[in-house]
C-alpha cells in the first residue's frame, strides 16, 4: 500500500517525476558519460547516474531502513457512523472522521490522512461492505 501511495497517491506531476525521474536521470548521465567532453561533464554524468539510481531505489530503501514503521499490526477495526474505533492488545483509539485531513479510496484499501507524514491505510478486505459504505460516505461528504 505504501508503494502504491508513493507512486500514485500525490497527484500527476509527482507521479510522473517518481516514475520517470530516476530512469531519465540515468539515461541523461549515460549520454553525458558517452560524450565525455571533459572532467566536469564526466563527473556530472556520474552524479546523474548515481542520483537516478537512488531515485529508483528510494521507496525500497525507505522501507528497508524503517521496517518497524511498515509492519502490519493486528487490530480490531470498528466503523461507526462518525468515528473509527481501533483496538489492539494494549490500546483503544476512537478517531472522529472529521479529524482526518482527507480520506481517499484506492482500489484495495482506504487512506485516512492524519497529517502530511501520517497516513492510516486500511485494506478493504478487513471491512464489511457496510463499513466500506460508511467510509465512502465520509469521502463524498468532504469533497
Amino acid at each position: 500500500m505504501f508503494l502504491h501511495d508513493y507512486y500514485f497517491g500525490y497527484g500527476n506531476l509527482i507521479k510522473l517525476l517518481r516514475l520517470l525521474g530516476g530512469p531519465a536521470l540515468v539515461l541523461i548521465g549515460l549520454h553525458l558519460f558517452e560524450q565525455g567532453l571533459d572532467k566536469a561533464t564526466v563527473a556530472y554524468a556520474g552524479f546523474c547516474i548515481l542520483y537516478g539510481i537512488y531515485m529508483l531505489l528510494k521507496p525500497y530503501l525507505w522501507i528497508l531502513f524503517r521496517l518497524d514503521q511498515y509492519k502490519t499490526e493486528a487490530v480490531e477495526i470498528k466503523i461507526e457512523d462518525n468515528s473509527l474505533l481501533l483496538k489492539d492488545a494494549l490500546n483503544e483509539s476512537k478517531i472522529d472522521f472529521s479529524s482526518f485531513k482527507t480520506i481517499q479510496e484506492r482500489p484495495n484499501y482506504f487512506v485516512l490522512v492524519v497529517s502530511k507524514s501520517v497516513r492510516l491505510r486500511i485494506p478493504k478486505s478487513l471491512l464489511s461492505m457496510e463499513d466500506q459504505e460508511k467510509i465512502t460516505f465520509h469521502i463524498h461528504g468532504k469533497s
